[in-house]
């Protein structure tokens, strides 16, 4: 056995704890938005519907995620990345999109900073799935088709990594 290969973790490599990227983006909005705020030139209508829209966002962004937990809790393999997956979980959210757990959180993001009127951190919302994107999914993938081979393949090749 490569000795390399006996003292690397079992679990996909990434640049960041995943909350961490988002919870980064939507603070900085925050903080951009106290420097220059652009909100307050909206008529109160207008704040009213990004509001209850927010609201919705969330709620879908917040199911979607307790869907994609309570799949993989059935699956019996750990949610957390920095864990040794112990199944390829291709049920639930997962028949759908290949990183539910991103997609829910982005839409969750996106629902509160319109819920919050914070329209900084919904400009950065980009960023912060690309750099999701780059430095959590395309090393988890990598890692995943290492682990499981052919049937992660076989899965990507069915399952769109987002939702197209």
């Amino acid at each position: 056995m490569d000795e390399r290969a006996a003292t690397q973790p079992d679990h996909s490599e990434v640049i960041a704890f995943p909350p961490v990227i988002p919870v980064a983006g939507f603070l900085l909005g925050v903080l951009l938005n106290a420097l220059w705020p652009v909100a307050s030139a909206a008529s109160p209508p207008l704040l009213a519907a990004a509001r209850l829209a927010g609201g919705a966002i969330v709620a879908v962004g917040a199911a979607g995620f307790a869907w994609m937990v309570v799949t993989m809790r059935k699956a019996g393999t750990p949610i957390h990345n920095a864990k040794t997956p112990t199944a390829l979980v291709e049920e639930g959210p997962s028949r759908y999109t290949r990183n539910p757990m991103y997609l829910f959180g982005a839409t969750a993001y996106a629902g509160l900073a319109l819920l919050l009127v914070q329209p900084w951190s919904l400009a950065l919302l980009p960023a912060v799935v690309a750099v999701t994107h780059y430095g959590i999914v395309l090393p988890e993938e990598a890692y995943l088709r290492r682990k499981f081979g052919n049937a992660h393949s076989q899965y990507q090749a069915r399952v769109p990594r987002w939702l197209w």
